[in-house]
């Protein structure tokens, strides 16, 4: 994960995809603001999914599903020189994940502090995912 120090700086921050290291270089102002206008719709969605109260576990199910491209959507908008038809054959879920939360990191960090973002996230997560995985009582 990148230090604060590095994106004040504009170091590049780097991720895995498919087995492979690639730098993502904070976006410069103009650019960082079209962003963000352009994957907000993708972005809420997201956010909605991992934090909303839901009548079950297919729920999170479905915002799972949908979450995955969007969240590549959102890393290959923010970073369209990595190279897509490579990283959609060869890189893993979790190694996107990744990618999202660095430049989640990268792109909301100067305005909200990018350890409460991430934090805050990854509680979303943790608690969507564990509702996901818990075995039904109707199963048994």
């Amino acid at each position: 994960m990148s230090t604060e120090d590095e994106v004040i700086a504009q170091s590049a921050m780097s991720v895995r995809l498919g087995g492979k290291a690639y730098d993502i270089k904070p976006l410069t102002l103009g650019k960082a603001m079209a962003w963000r206008k352009k994957f907000a719709p993708e972005l809420s969605k997201i956010m909605a999914g991992y934090g909303m109260q839901s009548a079950g576990p297919q729920d999170y199910l479905l915002a799972f599903v949908d979450s995955a491209e969007l969240m590549t959507n959102v890393v290959f908008g923010y970073a369209p020189d990595l190279p897509a038809e490579y990283i959609l054959n060869s890189a893993t879920e979790q190694e996107m994940f990744q990618a999202f939360a660095t430049v989640m990191g990268v792109a909301f960090g100067p305005f909200l502090g990018e350890a409460m973002f991430l934090t805050q996230f990854k509680k979303q997560m943790e608690k969507a995912t564990a509702s996901v995985l818990e075995p039904s009582s109707r199963l048994q």
